[in-house]
């Protein structure tokens, strides 16, 4: 059996302990980890902000989409004429294109969300909180 010589803390003295004793030792400081307390993991509340704050900016850059392409073309507010006609179809068209692009950025998101867990180790909170500063 092989033994261990070990400091013991706030004195000069050492004692002698197996590799059972110590590991009993660890195991009774350390403990399971499905033991410790678990907290809310930081990088799902984060993503779940971000996630409510894109399907506000979501809404508002449609919205700014769909007013451009409004005002411009054939019986139009704002540009008439067949340069106008011709700005109208290439700005709907792009419209279309941002539009189904915008659109799959929220179940990215959730994606993420979903593949994350609901509780952490708070060392793991901890740590992914400094890792968002």
């Amino acid at each position: 059996m092989r033994y261990w010589k070990l400091l013991i803390l706030g004195s000069l003295s050492t004692i002698k302990i197996s590799e059972l004793q110590l590991d009993a030792a660890l195991e009774a400081h350390v403990g399971d980890t499905n033991e410790q307390p678990k907290v809310d993991n930081p990088y799902r509340a984060q993503l779940e902000v971000l996630k409510s704050n894109l399907v506000e900016e979501v809404k508002e850059l449609k919205k700014c989409l769909k007013t451009a392409s409004q005002d411009v073309g054939d019986k139009k507010k704002s540009w008439v004429g067949k340069t106008a006609n011709k700005w109208h179809d290439e700005i709907e068209g792009n419209r279309g294109r941002m539009i189904r692009e915008i659109d799959k950025l929220i179940p990215a998101v959730q994606r993420r969300i979903d593949s994350l867990p609901e509780k952490v180790s708070p060392s793991e909170a901890k740590m992914m909180r400094m890792d968002l500063r």
